[in-house]
């Protein structure tokens, strides 16, 4: 197999994350589609991250969509600073996934008119009820497979409205498909992150105009759809910023970040459960589309439902804002990073079993309180309690999944927080034949795989007597 420094086609990765955008370059290998074994991507290469600059507000977080865009950029920068002019290497493909829900509101130029707002941000929870009333009760649920919840694209949207500048609204984007535009490439909107707006009709695959009109947009602001995995035409030149080696690249959204890393870890196929360890801890069965009915009852349960980047199954989903939780408390007991975190654990013994521990109530929300606490307590304890709590909750996600959809065979772990020790120890309590994805960066390496599957796929001959497609 080629090792980077020999390739002469690269696959680059790209997963915008909550927290940093990670970049993945690899060189392009695999065996013939002629041959039926699928593309693969060396595990030679390199790895970029860039933080995500989003802006603190009182109701969470925001970004101008340009400035994500400048953090990818300034990601591809130092993933391909060593071969940027190199003659003999170029960038054949590039894949991009993203966190959902968030989404970039565009004007006739294709520029911002509009914050990109943060998915854990609470601006939309006023505007979330007025979702029931659009589609009838409980039907909302069945149609879009999701709860009535501020989380909901349709709402936090809704609650920009009211700004001068919302009538200039033309196309509206997923961060993914935004990064893919502002790359040159065409304007559409994947399917597995339209799975997470409340403005999809899950089973028909197409956008509700009635939920498109009560956020306040016209129909024609959400653009057509994409399956998983599509291309979106080339990198263009002359970008500010974007290194040569990628112009002329293909441009392939592979769709929502935990979907694409489940694919990278082997976990996408039914009975595994993938356990996305991120600011989101979530948890996804791959399925076989299911019926309006049951996909009523798995909101009802505090799932959500959505098609998977394996097409043509769909995901159950269920999650827990795990991260976003072990974040204030962490930093509350002084561990501030990564490194900081392994040097806690390293030098503390977990509490023994049986001790007296204080308990960590709301831990998701914007608000929580720590109760219990003694002149004994320790930051042992307090993270002790908190990991125990967070792994308790997802053994419970995982058994109400099992419900819906059959037993599960394998529960694979990856992403940032499964580097922990302890919440690793906690999960294994309730599941002790947990696998650990050692693959350091899902989610951009399920971008680069999925981009070199949708580069290898087999092409449709063109018809000698069809017009020239438009550019």
């Amino acid at each position: 197999m080629k090792t980077l420094s020999t390739a002469s086609e690269l696959v680059l990765g790209i997963d915008v994350g909550t927290s940093s955008v990670k970049v993945v370059v690899r060189p392009a290998d695999g065996a013939s589609p002629t041959r039926g074994a699928g593309p693969t991507v060396s595990s030679a290469g390199r790895a970029a991250r860039v933080p995500v600059p989003w802006t603190r507000v009182p109701t969470g977080a925001e970004i101008d969509p340009r400035a994500l865009a400048d953090a990818v950029v300034a990601a591809l920068r130092e993933a391909l600073g060593p071969w940027d002019r190199a003659r003999d290497v170029r960038v054949v493909t590039v894949g991009i996934a993203s966190f959902a829900e968030s989404v970039a509101l565009l004007d006739r130029t294709g520029d911002p008119v509009a914050p990109m707002v943060a998915w854990f941000d609470e601006r939309g929870d006023a505007e979330a009820p007025g979702l029931t009333g659009v589609l009838g009760d409980g039907e909302f649920e069945a149609v879009t497979g999701l709860p009535v919840s501020g989380l909901c694209s349709a709402a936090t949207v809704r609650a920009l409205a009211a700004d001068d500048r919302f009538d200039r609204v033309v196309t509206v984007l997923s961060a993914a498909d935004w990064v893919a535009c502002a790359l040159g490439g065409e304007p559409s909107f994947d399917l597995t992150l339209a799975s997470r707006t409340g403005w999809l009709d899950l089973a028909g695959r197409a956008w509700l105009p009635g939920l498109a009109s009560w956020t306040g947009l016209r129909t024609a602001a959400l653009p057509s759809l994409a399956g998983p995995a599509g291309s979106r035409g080339r990198v263009t030149a002359g970008l500010p910023g974007v290194p040569e080696a990628l112009v002329g690249a293909e441009i392939v959204v592979a769709g929502m970040d935990h979907l694409v890393a489940a694919v990278a870890a082997g976990a996408g196929t039914a009975g595994t459960v993938w356990d996305s360890c991120g600011t989101a801890e979530a948890f996804l069965r791959s399925t076989p589309p299911l019926t309006p009915d049951t996909v009523r009852a798995a909101v009802g349960q505090g799932f959500t439902v959505g098609w998977h980047a394996e097409a043509p199954n769909q995901v159950v989903l269920g999650a827990l804002r795990s991260g976003y939780a072990f974040e204030r408390v962490l930093r509350l007991l002084g561990v501030a990073s990564a490194d900081d975190l392994a040097r806690f654990e390293a030098s503390t013994a977990p509490p023994a079993p049986g001790a007296s521990l204080p308990r960590v109530d709301d831990p998701y929300r914007g608000s929580y309180s720590l109760r219990g606490l003694t002149s004994v307590t320790t930051p042992g304890d307090v993270w002790w309690s908190l990991v125990g709590r967070v792994a308790a909750d997802g053994a419970a996600l995982v058994a109400g999944m099992d419900a819906l959809v059959g037993p599960h065979d394998r529960i694979v772990t990856g992403g940032g927080w499964a580097a922990s020790g302890w919440f690793d120890r906690a999960k294994r309590a309730r599941h002790p034949a947990v696998e650990r994805c050692a693959i350091a960066e899902p989610g951009a390496e399920g971008a680069a795989l999925l981009a070199l599957r949708a580069l290898r796929r087999p092409r449709p001959a063109p018809d000698p007597g069809a017009a020239p497609a438009p550019r």
